[in-house]
């Protein structure tokens, strides 16, 4: 189950940043997260892999 669960390791939205130089200027960039959806499952899912009985 372990190699399923880290494909939505790589399953990312891009959301909207701001980065500030050291002149005090800004730039918006877009930052990579987590889908909230697989975010809020994936410890869920990690925890019942790790209560299977290994064989």
């Amino acid at each position: 189950m372990e190699w399923l669960v880290s494909v939505s390791d790589h399953i990312v939205e891009l959301i909207p940043s701001w980065q500030t130089f050291p002149d005090r200027s800004k730039l918006e960039v877009m930052t990579c997260r987590p889908r909230t959806d697989i975010f809020i499952n994936v410890p869920a899912l990690r925890k019942l892999d790790n209560m299977l009985p290994c064989e």
